[in-house]
């Protein structure tokens, strides 16, 4: 007889905190509700800077209006496009764990000043490296001909609520 195999290394670790999860994903749908009750998401890079979430998005767009009067917004995982992603499980074996979407998660949304955008950009720079030089060097272009008028982007600061915070 033989004797019983270890259980994989992976199911000695704690699970990843809602923050790593969120951290750790290329983008979020950032889900902000309108005056009339209407939701409306948005897809966003994200970096993890300490104890917060940080995403950068244009000044001028419906979402920083949204912010600013109410503060409260719902994040999930998602792709380029904000189509949800699946749950991902850490046993690629178990097809169980992959079968259902990647649940909202409520944060609390703050703009930073100015002189936190910086700092956010040299963040998403080191995250997402050759797509986000390519993503500016685009805008950049696009600028310049005069394709597209030049927008400022601002920092936005997202803190979990809730008791997995």
């Amino acid at each position: 007889m033989s004797a019983p195999s270890d259980p994989p290394y992976w199911r000695d670790r704690p699970p990843p905190t809602d923050l790593e999860r969120l951290g750790a994903e290329r983008y979020l749908s950032l889900t902000t509700v309108q005056r009339d009750g209407v939701p409306v998401s948005t897809p966003v890079r994200v970096v993890r800077d300490g104890d917060r979430l940080l995403v950068r998005t244009g000044a001028d767009t419906g979402e920083v209006e949204r912010i600013r009067q109410a503060g409260r917004v719902t994040v999930t995982p998602c792709d380029f496009r904000g189509q949800p992603k699946r749950g991902r499980p850490l046993d690629l074996a178990d097809p169980v764990a992959n079968a259902a979407l990647a649940t909202p998660i409520e944060v609390t949304a703050r703009l930073l000043p100015d002189a936190d955008e910086p700092r956010l950009r040299i963040l998403l720079a080191e995250k997402y490296r050759l797509s986000f030089r390519v993503t500016s060097a685009v805008e950049t272009v696009l600028r310049l001909v005069g394709r597209r008028p030049p927008d400022r982007k601002v920092a936005v600061e997202l803190r979990l609520t809730g008791p997995a915070a």
